[in-house]
């Protein structure tokens, strides 16, 4: 996906102001040919010869003035390591003020090989490797897969595609995909990051900010809710409260984001942060989701003047495509739905049945939009065809330089999502959190907060009088004898969604 954006860049056409108009059309032919040849099932033998006539137009571009970087491979030194400047988000630097000299961000990619796996642990100072001896090619397919090699699906995503059969069964598959992640490779990331030189930031804040950078499949799961209920590994993190859980989560000890990789992260950071202040937001197109105008309106009460907000009547693919670019923040109430083998066909549902797909949202002018929320089911699964990288609605927005994006892994509860944005909102707008911090602390809030602490919570920021909130009154209604229970502590509430970018 990078390659691709890369080719399509729009200053691009400038070659023709600089006297280059032949080259770019080539190159441009070039790219048509490659798109029309595969949608005919080419083979190898023939791409090859256009591959090759793109390789030699690629030079002919780089020796053109201020396109001497053009489709060059990624070097530590340009991609990685400006990313990796000293500081982290502005809650972690309010807690550390003290901290002297400040933790760079951390990222951690993740490779998987048929002998085991790797984590590389990159900062500013270091390249620390992290052995994962059971992450092998082979437990991953298995895990996720099934044992057939994938001819039919099994494992975890048999249990997904089967969840309205077997609710149960999807949600030990949660359960359990989470244990295995701690045991193959965050529970070995998470205490080496613990033993190095970031463990003062462990005892003086407890968390600290990393970006996960997942290969293949690995891009499928909730690596920020690995969990473990070992009580000698608990014990290694003498700051960690375990409330109603008596688990240890990966995002208890870290503020996880992330990324496709680390030239997507420099792109968002060309971002000029703006002001956050004006919203674009589709709202429940198909009229399916009874929690979605309780979400809804509650965001709105956060961008009372500058605001487009469209509905079941105005949510339509041509306004949205017209708008979406003009707003800073962007958020999306409805359904979305992952094509795993056509990742660009992923989309969002709006009005009249229409939809707008990552390939459309890739052709918008997107460089400044600091924050989307894909407030619906399946926003972040990715494709399944490419091993190296994954590519998905959220990645695809990070790639084309949307500054940080929320979105899911799987099909969502309208009634806990609706929980978690309006804490996430509350936080982010009302409190001066950070989006990234904010929806880690949203998460662990929906996680742990009993049903009587929810109902005081919303009964204070949410008139329950008010009609448009009467699903949300009614169902507190049925929980009046266990509103001591915590009903959402199950991953299955709250570690769908993530953050990706910055």
């Amino acid at each position: 996906m990078s390659e691709a954006l890369e080719q399509n860049r729009a200053d691009l056409e400038n070659l023709s102001a600089l006297g280059h108009a032949k080259l770019y059309e080539r190159h441009q032919a070039n790219i048509k040919r490659e798109v029309l040849l595969k949608s005919q099932d080419a083979t190898a033998d023939e791409l090859r010869p256009l591959f090759a006539e793109r390789k030699t137009l690629i030079e002919q571009i780089q020796h053109v003035e201020g396109y001497e970087d053009f489709m060059r491979p990624p070097t530590f030194e340009n991609d990685i390591l400006p990313v990796l400047t000293p500081g982290a988000s502005k809650l972690a630097l309010t807690v550390k003020a003290s901290l002297d000299p400040p933790v760079s961000p951390v990222l951690v990619y993740f490779s998987v090989t048929p002998q085991g796996g790797l984590a590389l642990i990159v900062n500013a100072d270091e390249i620390m490797p992290v052995w994962l001896d059971d992450l092998t090619e082979n437990a991953l397919r298995e895990k996720v897969q099934g044992a057939d090699g994938g001819k039919e699906w099994g494992g975890y995503m048999k249990a997904y595609f089967n969840q309205n059969k077997d609710r149960d069964a999807w949600f030990k598959a949660v359960d359990e995909i989470g244990s295995w992640l701690w045991d193959v490779c965050m529970g070995a990331v998470i205490k080496s990051l613990h033993a190095d030189q970031t463990r003062k930031v462990f005892e003086n804040l407890s968390c600290l900010q990393v970006t996960l950078i997942p290969q293949g499949m690995l891009g499928l799961l909730p690596l920020h809710a690995a969990w473990t209920d070992d009580i000698q590994e608990i014990q290694l993190f003498e700051k960690v409260e375990l409330l109603n859980t008596k688990r240890l989560y990966a995002l208890d000890l870290l503020n996880i984001t992330y990324a496709p990789n680390a030239r997507a992260i420099a792109n968002a950071h060309k971002v000029a942060p703006t002001e956050a202040d004006s919203l674009f937001i589709v709202d429940n197109p198909d009229k399916s989701l009874p929690y979605s105008s309780i979400e809804v309106q509650a965001i709105l009460t956060h961008f009372t003047d500058k605001r487009q907000h469209l509905d079941d009547t105005s949510a339509l693919h041509e306004t949205v495509m017209a708008t979406l670019a003009k707003y800073p923040v962007a958020h999306f109430s409805t359904h979305g739905w992952s094509q795993l083998n056509q990742p660009l066909q992923s989309g969002l549902l709006l009005a009249n049945g229409q939809h707008i797909t990552l390939r459309d949202i890739l052709s918008l002018p997107l460089d400044s939009s600091q924050l989307a929320i894909l407030s619906a089911c399946e926003t972040s699964v990715q494709g399944t065809k490419l091993g190296d990288e994954v590519v998905s609605l959220a990645t695809g927005l990070v790639q084309a330089g949307v500054r940080g994006v929320v979105a899911s892994l799987w099909s969502v509860s309208d009634l806990s999502t609706m929980m978690l944005m309006t804490r996430f909102y509350d936080l982010w707008k009302k409190e001066d959190v950070p989006p990234i911090d904010a929806l880690r602390l949203a998460q662990i809030w929906l996680r742990d907060k009993t049903n009587g602490e929810k109902l005081h919570y919303f009964t204070e920021s949410l008139d329950l009088e008010d009609k448009r909130f009467k699903p949300l009154k009614r169902y507190f209604k049925t929980r009046t004898h266990s509103l001591d229970e915590a009903e959402h502590v199950h991953p299955f509430h709250w570690a769908a969604f993530g953050y990706h970018g910055i």
